[in-house]
């Protein structure tokens, strides 16, 4: 799912959850969405988390190898 068909879908009061929860705001994510700013990494990581994966990380920031850093967590 994109964030923006999940933000969207949620309540206008749930928007504001999901940003506060992923430490920025409503309007950072719509930037984000709108294609106006680019998307940081560990924002990345908090969008997929606070949606419960339905965003994912790696479709936010395709040029990030999440799958490396899940393996070396795994082998640690």
């Amino acid at each position: 799912m994109t964030l923006k068909d999940y933000f969207l879908s949620l309540s206008k009061k749930d928007r504001q959850l999901f940003a506060e929860k992923s430490g920025t705001t409503v309007g950072q994510i719509i930037q984000i969405y709108t294609g106006n700013r680019s998307c940081s990494t560990a924002l990345a990581i908090d969008f997929d988390r606070e949606s419960g994966g339905k965003v994912r990380c790696d479709e936010l920031c395709p040029d990030v190898d999440f799958a490396y850093l899940m393996n070396k967590k795994a082998v640690a």
